[in-house]
């Protein structure tokens, strides 16, 4: 690993010292709640704990243990490079960068990423470290847990 001229405490013990110029910003200030719905006729997508965002196989019985309404027009629309989240499973690591755009359920949350590299994001945040701090999310969003970004 590259070693850097200065670190510094980062404030959690766990993580003991990062490189001075990094910063500590909450998670909160890359993420921004969408809904958009309206898009029936996009594929359907699912976000799940091993694989993350994939495109639902609607013909599998094994797969496919969800009931899928005949009107889809009330699914939210996941675009390439959005943050999804299951809200049902999210304690579980349910949530993941999207690779694909198409719609999913309207019980997930799905978020703008403000965040400039989105598979180091995706990688990161499913990481065993961060799933604990989404045991909450399936009572309802609250982007407060902490993320340290690099600066340039």
């Amino acid at each position: 690993m590259k070693k850097y001229p200065k670190y510094k405490d980062s404030g959690v013990s766990w993580i003991g010292e990062i490189p001075e110029h990094w910063k500590f910003a909450h998670l909160r200030n890359y993420l921004k709640l969408v809904s958009d719905k309206g898009h029936p006729n996009e594929i359907l997508l699912s976000v799940t704990r091993d694989r993350g965002v994939i495109i639902r196989n609607v013909d599998s019985k094994e797969e496919n243990h969800n009931f899928i309404p005949d009107d889809l027009s009330g699914y939210k629309l996941v675009k390439v490079g959005q943050f999804a989240i299951n809200k049902m499973k999210s304690w579980q690591g349910s949530y993941a960068v999207s690779e694909y755009q198409g719609i999913v359920s309207p019980a997930y949350y799905i978020c703008d990423l403000n965040f400039p590299y989105k598979k180091f994001f995706s990688i990161a945040i499913r990481s065993r470290a961060y799933i604990p701090f989404f045991t909450q999310y399936s009572k309802g969003i609250r982007l407060i847990s902490g993320i340290y970004l690099q600066s340039h």
